[in-house]
């Protein structure tokens, strides 16, 4: 990432975070239904990451797997941490995993499920009369699946499907001839 992009990515996004992360605590919102189900159809004993786990809401979604989450976000791991979840902080463009060490791993960027609001650009949070910009991106339909075809050739796109207001995507690395 060059550096002006760096720039922006900490102004518009980890400061955001950082100083938004104790209201974010309360307002925990419920997890994506079909997030929820990919959780729960996981294999008792599974290895799951959450990339970017924020207060660490899909972590606990099924007993029966090992969740291991993190987020750039200090004050947000910490707030999982003190809800009992297995967290981290580091970079999620540098992550410290070997490859093939988890049996699933989940990435959720939340959006805001209205209609009335534009697929991109900056909305404002209002946390205890405090407006904050926050950038997010909200897919189009066949978007995000575009994207992974385009750029991540090792994938295939199991299912896909729109679910609390963002385009969502399951895919697996496809198995190649050693």
């Amino acid at each position: 990432m060059d550096h002006e992009a760096a720039q922006l990515e900490k102004q518009h996004v980890h400061s955001v975070y950082e100083s938004t992360a104790r209201y974010l605590s309360d307002l925990q919102g419920k997890a994506w239904p079909r997030v929820r189900q990919f959780l729960q159809d996981q294999e008792p004993g599974s290895l799951i990451a959450d990339i970017g786990c924020g207060t660490g809401k899909y972590l606990k979604v099924n007993s029966q797997v090992h969740t291991l989450g993190c987020d750039y976000c200090g004050p947000l791991v910490e707030i999982a941490r003190s809800r009992g979840c297995e967290v981290m902080v580091c970079d999620n463009l540098n992550l410290p995993f070997r490859d093939q060490g988890f049996d699933a791993i989940i990435s959720i960027g939340d959006s805001i499920p209205d209609d009335t609001i534009p697929t991109e650009g900056q909305q404002p949070d209002v946390l205890d009369s405090r407006a904050f910009m926050r950038y997010y991106h909200v897919f189009r339909e066949g978007e995000l699946c575009g994207l992974l075809r385009e750029n991540v050739s090792e994938l295939q796109i199991l299912s896909s499907g729109n679910d609390h207001g963002n385009w969502c995507v399951i895919a697996e690395k496809k198995e190649t001839c050693d």
